[in-house]
C-alpha cells in the first residue's frame, strides 16, 4: 500500500507545487480546495502527468464546519494509508482592519485559524501516529504587520500552536513542521506587489516549487520553523532583533510606499 498525503488549498499555485512534488517522491493524494471543478480538474491533470499516480478530490471550504465534518467522515472510507497532512489552504486579507466588513474579518479567523486547527486535530485523532504535518504559515507571522494586521496575527496563531503540538505529540512519533515563506509569484497582483517591494521583494520571494521541495525536505528532518531563502531568515532575525514596536513601524511605512507605487500604475 502506498502512502497517501493530503493537501488542502491544492489548486492555488503553492498548493500545485505541493501536488507535483509529494507526487515526485512518490505519495499517493488527497487533495482539497472550495471549487469542486477545479479540484477535479487539478486530480485529472496530476493523474495524466504521474499515471500511477491515484489522486482523490474533496470540496472543503475550511471556514465551514459542517464540510469539515463531511471531509473527515468521508476519510473513514477513502483515506486507508494516510499519513501525511499539508495544510496549505489559508485566506489573505491585504489592507486595514478597518477597512474590511465583518464576513471578511470572520473568513480570515475561520479558515486561517479554526479550519485549520480542527483539521489538525481530526487528522491526529483519526490516525493516531507515525504522521507528518505540515502548516503554511507565513514570515509575516513573526512580526506586527500593519494593513496585513489580521492576516499576519492569524498566521502568528498558528506559528505558536504548531510549536506547542510539536511537544505535546513528541511520543507518538508525529512531526509538526511550520512553513514561513516571503512572497510568492504565483499570481500576476502578487508579481506586481513583490516588485513594489523593490530588491528586498526580489530578494524574498521564491518559487511556490522551489518553496514545496524545500518545505518537504524540512519536514522530513522535522525542523520546527522552516524559512525558505537565506534573505528571510536574515529578515527574521533582525526582526527579532529589532523588536515588535520598530518592525511594525518599519512594516507599515513600506507598504503604504508599496501601494502608492501600485495606484499610479
Amino acid at each position: 500500500m502506498k502512502n497517501v498525503t493530503i493537501i488542502t488549498g491544492a489548486c492555488g499555485g503553492l498548493g500545485k507545487a505541493f501536488c507535483r512534488e509529494v507526487a515526485r517522491q512518490g505519495d499517493d493524494l488527497i487533495i482539497t480546495g472550495t471549487n469542486l471543478e477545479r479540484t477535479k480538474a487539478n486530480a485529472e491533470e496530476l493523474m495524466q502527468e504521474f499515471p500511477e499516480l491515484n489522486v482523490k478530490f474533496f470540496k472543503l471550504d475550511l471556514s465551514v464546519e459542517q464540510e469539515r465534518d463531511d471531509f473527515f467522515k468521508w476519510l473513514e472510507n477513502e483515506g486507508e494509508g494516510v499519513h501525511r497532512l499539508i495544510n496549505n489552504a489559508g485566506y489573505i486579507a491585504e489592507g486595514g482592519l478597518l477597512e474590511f466588513d465583518d464576513e471578511t474579518v470572520k473568513k480570515v479567523i475561520r479558515v486561517n485559524c479554526e479550519g485549520t486547527v480542527d483539521l489538525t486535530q481530526k487528522f491526529i485523532k483519526c490516525y493516531k501516529d507515525n504522521l507528518e504535518i505540515l502548516t503554511v504559515s507565513s514570515l509575516g507571522a513573526f512580526y506586527p504587520m500593519p494593513y496585513m494586521s489580521i492576516y499576519s496575527s492569524t498566521k502568528r496563531m498558528l506559528e505558536g500552536l504548531m510549536v506547542a503540538l510539536r511537544y505535546e505529540v513528541k511520543d507518538q512519533n508525529i512531526k509538526v513542521s511550520t512553513l514561513c515563506p516571503g512572497g510568492i509569484p504565483t499570481t500576476q497582483a502578487m508579481i506586481d506587489a513583490i516588485k513594489t517591494q523593490g530588491v528586498s521583494g526580489k530578494l524574498s520571494a521564491k518559487t511556490p516549487e522551489y518553496i514545496a521541495k524545500y518545505a518537504l525536505k524540512k519536514l522530513k528532518k522535522n525542523k520546527a520553523i522552516i524559512i525558505p531563502g537565506a534573505f528571510n531568515r536574515f529578515l527574521y532575525f533582525t526582526g527579532k532583533l529589532a523588536g515588535e514596536t520598530f518592525t511594525a513601524k518599519v512594516v507599515g511605512r513600506r507598504w503604504l510606499k508599496a501601494n502608492k507605487k501600485r495606484e499610479v500604475k
